[in-house]
């Protein structure tokens, strides 16, 4: 004999798992201040744990300051950073991670004929899934004065410099999934 909860339950599974899946976008929360001063031509500057890049600042040439601003990544929960990794950057290079993982630090020993670093990490849902990086928006502005900031849920995927501190500077924002 048949009972009828069985089948509701076997047809209510049956619907769920042939749903379309979706991801959720993260929710980016950006920290309340900008890191210390950091010396452009020799820093190297990492996010606290768990936090990510939102942005640069930098005012002046190789010799002058440079900030960061971190923020932390929530989808139902605080998430976490994992796997960092260093990249190198040829000068003059776009700087990207790997996918999945997104700019958590940069450094740089020297002038812009010198090459530069980022940190990139992967950001773990709450059922250890890396969450994906879509690219969403450019910022740019003159290196030797600009404030880039990505926009709300956005984060820091990647950047490039071309030249001095009087040429542009571009950065890559994206929402994670």
């Amino acid at each position: 004999m048949n009972n009828p909860w069985r089948i509701t339950g076997t047809v209510a599974l049956l619907i769920l798992l042939s749903a379309p899946a979706y991801a959720e976008l993260a929710t980016i929360k950006h920290g309340d201040k900008w890191s210390s001063d950091q010396k452009e031509s020799d820093h190297d500057f990492r996010c606290p744990s768990n936090q990510v890049l939102v942005g640069r600042k930098h005012s002046g040439d190789e010799n002058a300051d440079t900030n960061f601003l971190c923020a932390t990544v929530f989808q139902k929960e605080t998430l976490k950073t994992f796997n960092e990794t260093k990249q190198n950057v040829g000068t003059w290079t776009y700087a990207s991670c790997p996918e999945p993982k997104i700019m958590t630090g940069r450094g740089r020993s020297g002038d812009e004929e010198e090459p530069y670093w980022i940190y990139c990490s992967e950001v773990r849902d709450v059922w250890g899934h890396a969450l994906v990086p879509t690219w969403t928006s450019d910022k740019e502005g003159k290196e030797s004065d600009h404030e880039a900031v990505c926009e709300k849920n956005q984060v820091l995927a990647g950047m490039r410099l071309s030249g001095d501190e009087n040429g542009q500077t571009f950065y890559y924002c994206a929402e994670l999934y």
